[in-house]
C-alpha cells in the first residue's frame, strides 16, 4: 500500500513555493557569510595585510580608514587575482582555479595649503573582495552506520498519516514536519514499524558496512563598496572614516551518496543559495608620535545583512526487499526566506616601524566579536532560540598579522608576511536538529583556525607602480556528516560520527597597477 502511495507522490509533487513552510538560516551558514579572507591590492596582500598603521593603500579604506589620510597625492588603483584552491579530505583532493578582480580603488587629495590644522582632506572610493567561496571537496569511506539512521531517528513520533499526501494535504506545507522526513519516507529509506516509530533500511538488513561517497562545490563571493573621507591634522593625526555597502551571493550543492551490504544505494541532494546585501560603518584613525613610529586603530560596526536564501532537495533510492528491488525518486519544492544577520564587530589595533626611506615593518591586532552575532529570520524556529544556540557555539577570534617591506633601491620593494586567525566555533561535535525543519543538508564544520604566508615584489617609476603578491593560505575544520546530538530526542545510542579532516590550500597571484596625479 505504502508504495502504491509513494508512486502516486511522485507524479503529483510540484515545484512550488509554499508560504506557510519556511526553511531557516544557522549559525554555520551566518558564520560562513561573515568571515573574511586577505584580500586587496598586491602591495596590502603581499605584507600580510599589516598595514592598519601605515595606510597609504587603497585597501585601508577597508581595513583602517585612517590611512587615507596619510595621502599626499591622488591615485588610482586596479588588482587582479588569480587563486586555485586544493581541498583535501579524508585524502582526496580536488581542485577549482578561478580569476577575479579583487580591489579597485580611487583617493582624491586636497591640499588645504596649510602646515597647522587640517592640513589635508581625502577622499576616496574602493571596491574589494572580502571572500571567495569557490572551491569543489569530495571523499569516499567505508563505515558502519547510515544516513537512513539519522532520516529514521527524526522522524520518531511524526503519524505516518502527516508524511504522505492526500486530497487536500500537502506534508510540505505542513509547519509541524521536516523535510528530511517526508524525503526519506517517501523513498523507503526508512519505514514505520508500529506507534509512529521508525527503523531504518540499514537496520532491517542486519547492518554491515556502508560505502558512502559526498560531494560538494561551493561557489559565491562577497563584496565591499566603500565611500570614505579623512584627513591630516598637522602632519600627526591621521582619521578617516568610511561607510561600506555590501553584496555577497553564495551557492551549495551537495550530494551523499551510500551504498549498503544488500546494495541497496541512497543518494541525497541539497541545493542551497543566499544572496545578501548589507551595510557597515567604520572609523579609524593613524597616530605619528615620532618620525619612525605609526600607532592605528580602527572599529568596525557589524555588519547588517538581509538575506534571501533559496533551497530544494532530491533524494534517489534502490531499495531490496525480499530479494527485489524498487527505485524510488522524490524532490520536495523549492523553499525561500528572508533572514536578518549581524555579522560580528571587529577592532583593529596596529603598530607600524618606518625604517626611512629604506621600508616599513608592521604589527597588526584584529578582534571579531563572533558571540554577538545574532540573526532574525522569518522561520518556523524562534529567534531568540537561534540567538542563544549562537551564543553557546560561537568563539570570539583573534588575528595577528605581521609584514615587512624593504626597499634596496628606491624603485624596487620586497616583502613578506604572514598572519594566523583562531577558530570560531567550539569543538563540540554536534548539530542540532529541529522538528520542523524544510532543509534536508546534515553537514557541519567545525573552524580550526586559518594562517596565511605572503610573499611579493614592487616596482615604481615615477607615477606609476606595479606590484605583484602571492599569497599562501590555509584553512582548516573537521567536517561531520552529520552528528548525534546528545540533548536532542532523536540521539541514537550506538552511531558515533567521526569527523574528518578538512583542509583547504588557496593558492593566490594578485597583479595590481596604480597611478598617482
Amino acid at each position: 500500500m505504502k508504495r502504491i502511495i509513494v508512486s502516486i507522490m511522485g507524479l503529483s509533487f510540484t515545484l512550488l513555493a509554499l508560504a506557510q513552510s519556511m526553511p531557516f538560516m544557522n549559525n554555520y551558514d551566518a558564520t560562513k557569510f561573515s568571515s573574511t579572507e586577505l584580500n586587496g591590492t598586491a602591495r596590502f596582500m603581499a605584507v600580510g595585510g599589516a598595514m592598519s598603521a601605515l595606510g597609504g593603500d587603497a585597501s585601508t579604506l577597508v581595513y583602517n580608514p585612517g590611512g587615507i589620510g596619510i595621502y599626499r597625492s591622488s591615485e588610482m588603483t586596479l588588482s587582479l587575482n588569480t587563486h586555485w584552491t586544493n581541498t583535501t579530505m579524508a585524502g582526496n583532493a580536488q581542485r577549482y582555479v578561478t580569476a577575479n578582480l579583487s580591489n579597485a580603488g580611487y583617493i582624491g587629495y586636497w591640499d588645504l595649503k596649510k602646515e597647522k590644522g587640517l592640513v589635508n582632506f581625502n577622499f576616496g572610493v574602493a571596491y574589494n573582495r572580502m571572500k571567495n567561496f569557490d572551491r569543489n571537496a569530495a571523499y569516499s569511506r567505508n563505515k558502519n552506520y547510515s544516513i537512513s539512521q539519522i532520516l529514521a531517528a527524526s522522524t520518531q513520533g511524526v503519524d505516518k498519516v502527516d508524511l504522505v499526501s492526500s486530497e487536500g494535504y500537502d506534508p510540505y506545507n505542513n509547519p509541524d514536519i521536516a523535510w528530511r522526513s517526508i524525503l526519506g519516507y517517501c523513498s523507503y529509506t526508512f519505514d514505520d514499524i508500529s506507534d509512529n516509530t521508525y527503523t531504518s533500511h540499514f537496520d532491517e538488513i542486519g547492518r554491515g558496512n556502508v560505502s558512502d561517497n559526498v560531494y560538494f562545490n561551493e561557489r559565491g563571493f562577497v563584496d565591499e563598496y566603500a565611500i570614505s573621507l579623512g584627513g591630516n591634522v598637522s602632519n600627526i593625526f591621521y582619521w578617516g572614516m568610511s561607510f561600506v555597502c555590501n553584496y555577497m551571493d553564495y551557492s551549495l550543492k551537495q550530494s551523499y551518496y551510500e551504498s549498503m551490504a544488500d546494495q541497496s544505494t541512497i543518494e541525497l541532494n541539497n541545493y542551497y543559495r543566499a544572496i545578501g546585501t548589507g551595510f557597515t560603518y567604520k572609523l579609524g584613525f593613524i597616530v605619528k608620535p615620532i618620525n619612525w613610529l605609526r600607532i592605528g586603530a580602527s572599529f568596525h560596526t557589524p555588519t547588517w545583512f538581509a538575506v534571501n536564501s533559496y533551497n530544494y532537495s532530491d533524494i534517489y533510492t534502490k531499495i531490496y526487499t525480499g530479494g527485489t528491488s524498487a527505485n524510488y525518486s522524490i524532490q520536495s519544492p523549492e523553499e525561500g526566506e528572508r533572514a536578518y544577520v549581524n555579522s560580528p564587530m571587529k577592532a583593529i589595533a596596529g603598530l607600524g616601524f618606518v625604517l626611512g626611506k629604506f621600508g616599513f615593518v608592521g604589527i597588526d591586532y584584529q578582534y571579531a566579536n563572533y558571540r554577538g552575532m545574532e540573526i532574525q529570520s522569518s522561520s518556523r524556529m524562534d529567534n531568540v532560540t537561534m540567538k542563544n544556540i549562537i551564543l553557546s557555539e560561537m568563539l570570539d577570534t583573534h588575528t595577528v598579522r605581521l609584514g615587512v617591506e624593504i626597499k634596496p633601491i628606491e624603485a624596487l620593494s620586497l616583502r613578506i608576511g604572514g598572519g594566523y586567525t583562531t577558530p570560531c566555533e567550539s569543538f563540540n561535535g554536534s548539530r542540532l536538529y529541529y522538528d520542523n525543519d524544510t532543509r534536508t543538508d546534515f553537514e557541519y564544520y567545525n573552524d580550526n583556525g586559518s594562517y596565511n604566508i605572503t610573499a611579493g615584489v614592487g616596482y615604481r617609476i615615477g607615477r606609476h607602480a606595479i606590484d605583484l603578491a602571492y599569497v599562501y593560505q590555509v584553512n582548516m575544520a573537521n567536517y561531520y556528516e552529520f552528528s548525534n546530538p546528545s540533548s536532542s530526542m532523536y540521539y541514537i545510542s550506538d552511531l558515533v560520527v567521526d569527523p574528518i579532516d578538512l583542509r583547504s590550500v588557496r593558492n593566490q597571484i594578485v597583479l595590481s597597477y596604480g597611478i598617482r596625479f
